[in-house]
């Protein structure tokens, strides 16, 4: 019987390694791999921490990264996936572009960061040839994620802190593409309070525009986190809109994914695999595959029976089940009977056990959950809810804290 063997995309991310400061590779490898891709590093360079701190180490990787790339290709490897980062000369970007063009298979998606600058100024470290490099590997991308200021650098626009129009917007998205980038997301535009992303998908001539608040101050590391999230995203085969939403909402939230759920079915996964063929394909072993929507709610009651939302889900799939036996008072009973249906005889027997060794207790509740005084079933509903003499309910924090607790009582 042939073996099924999942593929685990990968990608080759471009970009620097800083040892402390949470950027560049740092935060990428753990993310993609979270997203669960394979992603193979290519460092331009090895910092001990990242240059917004006063002193750091610099490492520059230029002269090692040809040989690097070269015993990939002698592998005949190839990505799924290649996202480019900061390239701190004009040679280190004429060498990725060279890496692209022998990295790529058929489907590969190229995303580039155009880390240029910010805040209207460009790095230090860049010159204008290097901004006109840029503009060629700008063109072999399937997405660009230029922030304002870049992509005002990269079409020629004046840039301005705040009073974009959404045309202005649009225009400088439309020559993003225009170069040859088949979808454009430009990030970082201030407006108030919010910060707008600007998603200019392939083949659409109108574009997306995602709103989020502001939260905190500035971070290093932000669009790296951006960059590979939307990378993974796209990979699992999310739309461009959906991939950006992702990344600002774990970018606001300052989280580092550990782990990360699809809720929809991707292509390659041995849970589509069962989802479609009712089989398990490592084994050909028959597996039972819930699709009714409603069959699928009441699953999931059941694991939320407590919820009181999800009452008559439980009771539905229980009596579908043939499980009554888990309706009534019993302690092993997931939930109670409505007023004046029958009980299973396990908890029926159970509660006349208690009720004739313990007697009725005062402010105990009738089946539809009232409060009843003590004695009658039938009675009257206690005026201010029937407390207990004590006014506290009895749960295991009160028993012990109040130290009264007996022995083998539960």
């Amino acid at each position: 019987m042939e073996t099924f063997t999942h593929k685990q995309k990968k990608i080759a991310v471009i970009n620097d390694l800083s040892g402390y400061g949470r950027c560049s590779l740092t935060v990428a490898l753990p993310i993609l791999s979270a997203m669960g891709h394979q992603a193979c590093p290519v460092p331009t360079a090895i910092l001990s921490n990242h240059t917004e701190f006063p002193v750091y180490f610099f490492d520059d990787y230029t002269e090692k990264m040809q040989d690097y790339a070269d015993k990939w290709v002698q592998l005949g490897l190839s990505f799924d996936g290649i996202a480019t980062g900061f390239l701190g000369s004009e040679k280190q970007i004429t060498m990725v572009i060279d890496m692209v063009e022998r990295l790529s298979g058929d489907d590969t998606l190229v995303l580039v960061d155009p880390v240029m600058g910010d805040h209207g100024r460009l790095y230090a470290t860049y010159t204008e040839e290097m901004c006109e490099e840029m503009k060629l590997l700008v063109s072999r991308a399937d997405v660009a994620t230029p922030n304002v200021t870049e992509a005002c650098i990269l079409t020629g626009t004046p840039y301005k802190d705040k009073g974009w129009t959404r045309k202005e917007l649009l225009n400088m998205a439309m020559m993003l593409r225009l170069m040859g980038a088949r979808s454009v997301v430009i990030t970082g535009v201030r407006e108030g309070n919010f910060y707008t992303n600007v998603v200019l998908d392939r083949g659409m001539d109108a574009p997306s525009f995602v709103k989020v608040k502001c939260a905190g101050g500035q971070r290093p590391g932000t669009g790296d986190v951006f960059a590979s999230v939307t990378a993974g995203a796209l990979l699992r085969g999310s739309s461009l809109k959906e991939a950006v939403e992702l990344a600002e909402h774990l970018r606001d939230l300052g989280y580092m994914p550990e782990q990360v759920q699809d809720f929809y079915p991707t292509p390659s996964t041995i849970s589509t695999c069962m989802y479609y063929t009712g089989l398990d394909p490592r084994t050909m072993e028959e597996v039972y595959v819930p699709v009714n929507p409603h069959e699928k709610a009441m699953q999931r009651a059941l694991i939320q029976y407590r919820n009181p939302k999800n009452y008559e889900l439980v009771r539905e799939a229980l009596i579908k089940a043939g499980r009554e036996d888990l309706i009534g008072y019993d302690r092993r009973c997931l939930i109670r009977p409505r007023g004046g249906e029958r009980m299973s005889q396990d908890s029926r027997d159970d509660r006349e056990r208690r009720a004739s060794g313990e007697g009725r207790k005062a402010g105990g509740r009738n089946a539809a959950g009232e409060r009843r005084t003590a004695g009658e079933g039938g009675g009257k509903r206690m005026e201010g809810g029937g407390s207990r003499a004590s006014g506290k309910k009895k749960t295991i924090r009160n028993i012990h804290k109040s130290g009264k607790g007996k022995k083998g009582e539960r």
